[in-house]
């Protein structure tokens, strides 16, 4: 066969018209072809997504987390803390300043208002719930009494910027065991995931500093 450089141009028109009229059959056929390689079938997909829940369960077992309340007083302050720890800023609020705690849910709301009340012994109508938008929620604890009361139970301190500061806690909250556990699942309620890098399981908490 010769090349297209070695055709006339009565040939390559010929040719053309040839190529143009395969290109129409083959586009009447209607053909929806998936050329990608690798890629797996429903039923592949299928078989493995139990495995995958099992090692991406954050939501579930953060679900059942809010339902556990430490019975002692020392290990609710402990988890409190935990959820202060990563969620909480003292920023100025209508001109004062107040504590303010991010959440995603009316059910981890409803957890930190229960815990507060439990510590501190004191109405969660001091805490005022505003929703900007379905993730971003925030308590706004700004009772100025009822702040040092838990600035006080849970020995934070402020650390950052003057106005947006952030909460370290005392490491003698979390002297004993029990209470580490509490702290743990709290700082895991307020900031943590499960993730699995390559083969073995962890848990991650989001930190922004070495004082969380």
């Amino acid at each position: 066969m010769k090349s297209y450089s070695e055709l006339t141009r009565e040939e390559l028109l010929e040719l053309k018209s040839e190529l143009e009229k395969k290109y129409e059959e083959a586009k009447a056929e209607g053909l929806a072809l998936d050329m990608s390689r690798g890629k797996p079938s429903p039923a592949q997909l299928d078989l493995s997504r139990g495995m995958l829940d099992v090692l991406n369960s954050s939501s579930e077992l953060k679900a059942e987390l809010l339902d556990v309340y430490p019975k002692s007083r020392h290990c609710r302050m402990a988890e409190l803390a935990g959820i202060i720890s990563i969620s909480g800023r003292f920023e100025v609020f209508q001109g004062e300043p107040c504590m303010i705690i991010r959440t995603e849910t009316d059910a981890m709301e409803d957890k930190i208002c229960r815990l507060i009340r439990m510590v501190t012994e004191n109405s969660s109508e001091a805490i005022i719930k505003s929703n900007e938008n379905k993730h971003h929620r925030k308590l706004i604890v700004a009772d100025k009494a009822l702040v040092d009361s838990l600035m006080l139970s849970l020995k934070l301190k402020t650390f950052g910027e003057a106005g947006h500061e952030r909460y370290s806690v005392d490491r003698i909250v979390t002297e004993r065991s029990c209470c580490k556990k509490s702290y743990i699942r709290g700082a895991f309620l307020a900031g943590g995931a499960i993730g699995s890098p390559e083969k073995s399981n962890q848990l991650e908490i989001a930190a922004l500093s070495k004082q969380e």
